[in-house]
């Protein structure tokens, strides 16, 4: 699976979700997603790409709870 999305908050970065899975857990509202997300700055075309974990807790429907996980170092570095 692989998701586009560019123009992220206005920063002028392009980011792309890859590599998307899904686990189940013991409780059937909550699940865990990892995914890898390859961003690039649009003005200086520095480029990462990071590993990134999600916790989420849904109720009818809709996440009422989420956890996001990633190398927050790495992303500072790619704006520094």
């Amino acid at each position: 699976m692989s998701l586009r999305i560019v123009a992220v908050g206005g920063a002028g970065l392009d980011q792309e979700i890859r590599d998307v899975t899904i686990h189940q857990t013991a409780d059937p509202a909550v699940a865990v997603a990892e995914y890898v997300r390859h961003l690039r700055v649009r003005a200086t075309g520095r480029e990462a790409t990071i590993a990134n974990v999600v916790v989420a807790a849904v109720r009818a429907g809709r996440i009422v709870r989420s956890r996001d996980y990633h190398d927050h170092q790495a992303v500072a570095d790619l704006f520094a």
